[in-house]
């Protein structure tokens, strides 16, 4: 995997780089077929890039797929820039931010890479695996600097999807990408003292939906549920087993009667309940 890792940054990184900052970072801005300033590898029958409407925030988002040919599996990455050769930058990020859903089919997994060059040398590189996920997770991809300084004019990114045994994906694996952006660097001190919690619901009151942010603290199996004022459940946003990290998930109450109902997120050894209004 470190061998397949290497060749794929150090080819991308040793070609010419276009002018930009990081260009439609959201994949709001789609043209036939591929999200603007990113390159695909899509041709034909072979979409390994596709547009989802399950965004983080706005209404797109970019989706990795493993597409079959002939009972063999194959996916390309998402690499930014028109020919998957990187843009020019202003800044030298100390880490990159995103937004992420994966479907992990037969213990596939999802890598995220960056590179930095400044005059066609390689000043830092970082990279990221990718966790199952039903719901938005954020993940940060920091940035290791050769000088320990950030520098650097140039940055590529990509992202895709592998299997550590096999090195090809399965079919039915995928990867949502959203909401790209520079950052600080992550930390560990931050995780070990984040505390198991719903950070915000918003909009409360809601209409249409409403964004649960939450926080895990511990691994281990997480239910968020949505009941009404007779604790009746009427909804189940997540029942799986998630890592430490901040989520997202997204409750439709579009369908639900005018009232006050409970969102409650429960894990092995913790129990919150807060209050969502819904007024149509």
């Amino acid at each position: 995997m470190k061998k397949i890792l290497f060749t794929l940054l150090t080819s991308l990184l040793t070609v010419a780089l276009l002018d930009a900052q990081i260009p439609n970072p959201s994949f709001e801005s789609w043209s036939g077929g591929d999200p603007v300033s990113w390159f695909t590898g899509n041709t034909g029958q072979f979409q390994f890039i596709t547009e989802s409407g399950t965004a983080h925030d706005g209404s797109k988002a970019a989706q990795c797929n493993v597409v079959t040919f002939v009972g063999q599996s194959f996916s390309s990455p998402l690499a930014l820039g028109n020919l998957g050769q990187g843009v020019h930058t202003g800044t030298a990020p100390e880490a990159i931010h995103g937004w992420y859903i994966f479907n992990s089919v037969s213990n596939d997994i999802g890598l995220g890479s960056c590179g930095m060059m400044a005059d066609g040398q390689t000043t830092g590189a970082g990279a990221y695996q990718f966790g199952p996920s039903s719901v938005y997770k954020e993940f940060v991809i920091d940035m290791y600097y050769y000088t320990s300084v950030p520098n650097g004019d140039s940055i590529l990114m990509y992202f895709l999807m592998s299997n550590l045994q096999s090195e090809l994906p399965h079919e039915g694996s995928y990867l949502i990408i959203d909401d790209l952006s520079f950052g600080p660097l992550s930390s560990v001190n931050e995780i070990n003292n984040s505390v198991t919690s719903i950070e915000s619901i918003t909009p409360n009151p809601a209409e249409l939906s409403s964004e649960i942010i939450y926080q895990i603290q511990t691994p281990g199996t997480t239910t968020i549920q949505i009941y009404d004022a007779t604790g009746t459940l009427v909804q189940t946003l997540v029942n799986e087993n998630q890592a430490p990290g901040r989520y997202k998930a997204i409750a439709n109450v579009s369908n639900l009667a005018n009232g006050v109902y409970f969102v409650r997120l429960m894990t092995d050894s913790y129990v919150q309940v807060r209050a969502l209004q819904v007024s149509h």
